[in-house]
């Protein structure tokens, strides 16, 4: 796979460039459920695998971060890798990146929500997608809070 010269300034145009050995933070869309970053490409790919293909010139199986940020397309931090080196950082570092939301924070979005904070905003905030931030609004998860 190839990108075109404006597949590559469109990819980097979504990430947010800090210095050289600092995560670079996608900052377009976000897949709810693995918490990666996304891109439409392919019918659809990881935003850190294209970040490696643009980098390197080829995709290999296995992308995977040294940095442990699931939305982090720092070519510096990426690898190829193989399915168990994969399986071992996953047992060794317990789940990436993510964020259980707990009763109180349930309860503190509720409030952000009823005083109309945007719901981009607030998923900001809970290190959530804004998907979830909209299920909780209506009672799609966490109703019993």
């Amino acid at each position: 796979m190839k990108l075109t010269a404006k597949q590559e300034q469109n990819f980097w145009d979504k990430v947010m460039v800090c210095g050289p050995d600092d995560c670079w933070e996608w900052l377009a869309s976000v897949n709810c459920r693995s918490g990666y970053g996304q891109v439409r490409l392919r019918g659809g790919e990881r935003a850190h695998r294209i970040s490696f293909l643009i980098e390197h010139g080829y995709l290999p199986e296995f992308v995977l971060h040294t940095c442990d940020n699931k939305t982090c397309v720092n070519p510096k931090h990426l690898y190829d890798g193989t399915s168990s080196q994969n399986a071992i950082d996953r047992i060794q570092r317990g789940p990436h990146n993510t964020r259980k939301l707990t009763s109180d924070a349930v309860q503190e979005i509720r409030y952000l929500l009823a005083i109309d904070l945007p719901h981009v905003s607030i998923a900001e905030r809970f290190g959530v997608c804004r998907q979830t931030i909209g299920a909780i609004s209506t009672d799609i998860n966490w109703s019993h809070i």
